[in-house]
């Protein structure tokens, strides 16, 4: 189930790039794998964004993968970040469901 968290939280943040969850999405993605570092913050705001733009470096499927690393090693490094993970997973999956154009 930990293994599965990551790369959840990544395709559903993928997904929610071509939608109107986005903001959400992207806020939260931002603050988890920022850690409050304002300038890591700073540039995955960029560059969710410019994925989100469709200007971003490789595909859909790359970005999967890349997003999915950075969970797991955010995993790696604290353990108890998987209850945000799956909050974020449950929540952002969930707006995707019930929000018109957030499919």
């Amino acid at each position: 189930m930990t293994d599965e968290a990551p790369r959840r939280a990544a395709e559903i943040l993928i997904k929610a790039s071509t939608t109107s969850v986005w903001p959400v999405a992207r806020d939260r993605a931002v603050r988890i794998l920022g850690k409050g570092d304002t300038l890591r913050e700073e540039a995955l705001h960029r560059r969710l964004a410019a994925l989100a733009a469709g200007t971003g470096n490789g595909t859909r499927d790359h970005a999967v993968e890349q997003l999915a690393g950075e969970f797991r090693a955010l995993l790696d490094q604290d353990k108890s970040a998987l209850m945000t993970l799956r909050a974020f997973n449950d929540i952002v999956g969930y707006l995707l469901e019930v929000i018109p154009g957030g499919r």
